[in-house]
């Protein structure tokens, strides 16, 4: 299981501050290690202390006089520092009775670093450690959407339901839809779909790809890269903006097939 955070400590400062944290960031909901929770009879005080470090996205270091002369305080810090090696925050500095001037004559890249005071109050101590540590959100499983467009009637279906009717165009034997049908095809959202009337440009955005097609173009580019294609991704008939479906469904990582037997065009992706 993945805790939110360490609490190091001396043992001198655990009735004054130490436990008082650790029970007030419990009751916020945070899942803290701390020796009183999280040891049991007969446990190993090294091999637990370690699984917590280990464990642990981040770091609480309550600095005081006594910290700096403890060793055992020392190693732990030495662990979280470790941590930190890749550049990713882990150490999450208290002061407790102790000045800037204090900690650097101990640690000067820990005086350097900004540090909560339990001067403030352990209120505000809480409530800065937990501007940082924020529970990760908890995974959803994305959930797969098949949206169609039935070349019969017209009818376009996202899920499940029907939302428009429109008429497709075939043009050198290529099957182009109105940009609106597409773009609600394609679940993008009608902010994330442009025409510049200037360049004649057409740009599709969704999640992390940006397209963009010129009309009587054969060049369409995708997160800035140039990409070659055989047929005009875009045309204009009867003042529509007219969108060849495969090209853009291919694009914007959008699964595309036809169903000859069903005369549906299908339009497949992920929610997230």
């Amino acid at each position: 299981m993945e805790l939110d955070a360490f609490i190091s400590y001396a043992s001198e400062d655990k009735k004054e501050i130490a436990e008082p944290l650790a029970k007030a960031l419990k009751s916020e909901g945070l899942k803290i290690w701390y020796d009183d929770f999280s040891l049991s009879l007969g446990d190993s005080l090294r091999e637990s202390i370690d699984k917590g470090l280990s464990k642990s996205r981040y770091g609480i270091v309550i600095l005081s006089h006594t910290f700096f002369s403890k060793k055992w305080p020392q190693n732990e810090l030495n662990a979280l520092f470790y941590r930190e090696v890749n550049g990713v925050k882990v150490i999450l500095p208290v002061w407790h009775n102790v000045t800037q001037e204090d900690v650097a004559q101990y640690s000067p890249i820990l005086a350097d670093r900004y540090a909560v005071k339990t001067s403030d109050g352990l209120e505000k101590v809480v409530e800065k450690i937990k501007e940082v540590i924020k529970p990760p959100k908890p995974t959803t499983k994305p959930t797969m959407i098949s949206n169609s467009y039935n070349v019969i009637t017209n009818e376009l279906v996202v899920n499940g339901e029907v939302v428009s009717r429109g008429f497709l165009f075939i043009y050198e034997n290529r099957t182009y839809m109105p940009l609106e049908l597409i773009s609600l095809a394609l679940g993008i959202p009608s902010d994330n779909v442009f025409w510049n009337e200037k360049t004649k440009t057409v740009t599709l955005m969704k999640r992390d790809r940006v397209v963009n097609l010129m009309l009587g173009s054969k060049v369409m580019t995708i997160n800035g890269t140039q990409v070659n294609i055989e047929h005009l991704p875009i045309i204009i008939k009867n003042g529509v903006i007219m969108i060849n479906p495969k090209d853009a469904a291919d694009a914007l990582g959008v699964w595309f097939n036809f169903d000859p037997g069903s005369n549906t065009l299908h339009f497949t992706y992920y929610n997230s």
